[in-house]
């Protein structure tokens, strides 16, 4: 596993009193430099699974702020 290194970062936009998502911005570090990430239908199934990690917990952490 040592040989299959990855880094994933996401980043969120808000607008309004209720903190409503305006945009997801996820990026993917590779050999050339951090590049914009987007699913297809070519994307490594893990690296889907990650993404959709980081989506449901920013998701979760958003609901409890709010109640």
């Amino acid at each position: 596993m040592s040989d299959h290194s990855f880094q994933l970062r996401a980043t969120f936009s808000y607008q309004g009193d209720d903190n409503q998502i305006v945009a997801i911005d996820c990026k993917l570090l590779t050999a050339d430099g951090w590049g914009k990430f987007e699913l297809a239908n070519t994307t490594p199934g893990f690296l889907i699974f990650v993404y959709s990690l980081l989506i449901c917990q920013h998701t979760y952490f958003g609901i409890q702020g709010q109640v």
